[in-house]
């Protein structure tokens, strides 16, 4: 009978991701105004700076993930990732928002360093703690019920420090905020250091791969990509998922500061994400009964019809609605990213007798940096476009336009491409997901077994 994954060592798994997602999420969606605002890079510096940092993250994840396959240690493959690179990871992220004072130059370079490292950091980190989830359980809906709840506390802590991260800078900073940012940074490192910590002493590695002990060889690794179309689909909704989330996370300060002229709606806009909980929750349960592709298509119709209806409503009652029915749209798709993927790894040892997952969730990590380098350089390039002026009252209207390009546009496009993304979600004949008391769902197409 397939192992029943405890409530202690599921909470273990999501509040490493609530951890390590709190630096993220106030990269995500303070970065941007902190580097125009605080530490004043101009906004073509920040779009080249973002582009290319996310480009070289982004080519490095695939090596950690045959690197994580490649691992052999009595903690297991994913684990040990943890303890290695959770301290270096806290204190990049730190150093990430600290403002020395250098020249012009000197700023650009530590911000490159800096950035570019915290982005390789939460790879090492993030990449073993995704890829680990087929390993928790040979149950598919145990493990979607597992990713449900790390998708709880890892939204939890985007939406923490969304809500909390302005209120945390003033404080801290007493009037500095320089200071304020810092020290922000500096509390969201420490709880995610503690929350790694946590995962790798609370969590377990039960499920065997094929080919047992022995590291897999490239070649190995890259054939399970070989006529795997979920993991195609799943790299592609990441990206699409990103850019947008990454574009509507840093327009909407400068949406509500200047478009609407209600810099106040802020920390309500911000609390509305809150509701996408409640989706992700839903998400077990929906997907028993629907399936994962209609829940996503779902989500994708409620988030690209609310959107676009914020390009016209603005009073202040109808467009907090609206944000809140798109918030729950997304929750439907960030509740099952993860899941999908770890249906695409399964599918891939039964068509191609290739348990590579550590390298198939990497080249799926592969599209969420890249479509957070794209989010935040096309946010940089759109400010850049529009001629936007940091510290200023009030913009042009060239430059609201393109405020509301990052804000509603940008989104949209990306939901609406991820409903094209899910046509190539789809399994050959006879596949089915791993149940209880199975090893196998059905003879593979292919016999080849790794030796």
């Amino acid at each position: 009978m397939d192992h029943k994954v405890s409530f202690a060592e599921r909470l273990s798994y999501g509040c490493a991701d609530g951890g390590i997602n709190l630096l993220l999420g106030l990269v995500s969606s303070y970065l941007l105004f902190f580097y125009t605002d605080v530490f004043h890079l101009s906004v073509a510096t920040i779009g080249t700076l973002f582009l290319v940092a996310r480009l070289l993250d982004a080519v490095a994840d695939p090596v950690i993930g045959l690197l994580i396959d490649r691992t052999r240690t009595r903690f297991g493959q994913h684990r040990p990732w943890f303890l290695w690179f959770g301290l270096p990871f806290a204190l990049c992220g730190v150093l990430t928002f600290a403002t020395p004072d250098l020249s012009a130059q000197g700023k650009i370079t530590y911000a490159f360093i800096s950035y570019t490292l915290l982005g390789l950091l939460y790879s090492a980190v993030s990449l073993p703690l995704t890829s680990m989830l087929p390993t928790l359980s040979a149950d598919a809906q145990q493990r979607t019920e597992i990713n449900a709840l790390r998708q709880l506390l890892g939204t939890g802590g985007v939406l923490v420090i969304g809500l909390a991260a302005m209120p945390s800078v003033h404080w801290l900073g007493q009037g500095d905020d320089r200071r304020g940012f810092m020290l922000t940074a500096a509390v969201c490192a420490l709880l995610a250091l503690i929350a790694l910590s946590l995962a790798f002493v609370h969590t377990r590695e039960r499920v065997p791969a094929r080919h047992g002990s022995h590291p897999l060889t490239l070649r190995q690794s890259l054939s399970a990509t070989r006529g795997n179309w979920p993991w195609l689909a799943t790299m592609l909704i990441n990206f699409l998922f990103w850019v947008g989330f990454v574009s509507v996370n840093q327009f909407t300060l400068f949406y509500l500061t200047y478009n609407l002229q209600r810099a106040d709606l802020i920390p309500v806009v911000m609390a509305t994400g809150t509701v996408k909980l409640l989706t992700i929750a839903l998400c077990p349960w929906l997907t028993r009964r629907w399936g994962m592709r209609p829940t996503v298509l779902l989500g994708c119709v409620a988030t690209v019809g609310a959107t676009l209806a914020m390009a016209w409503v603005h009073e202040p009652v109808a467009f907090i609605t609206l944000n809140l029915v798109a918030k729950l749209g997304m929750g439907l798709v960030i509740g099952l990213l993860f899941a999908m993927m770890g249906e695409a790894v399964n599918y891939g040892e039964w068509k191609n007798g290739v348990r590579a997952q550590g390298f198939l969730f990497a080249a799926s990590s592969f599209g969420v940096k890249l479509g957070m380098s794209i989010g935040g350089a096309l946010g940089a390039g759109l400010l850049a476009w529009g001629h936007y002026v940091p510290n200023t009252p009030v913009q042009s209207p060239a430059t609201m336009q393109w405020l509301e390009v990052g804000f509603v546009w940008v989104p949209v496009l990306a939901y609406l491409g991820i409903v094209l993304s899910l046509l190539l979600y789809r399994f050959a004949p006879g596949y089915a997901p791993r149940q209880s008391n199975q090893v196998t769902p059905c003879t593979p197409p292919q016999t080849q077994m790794l030796r």
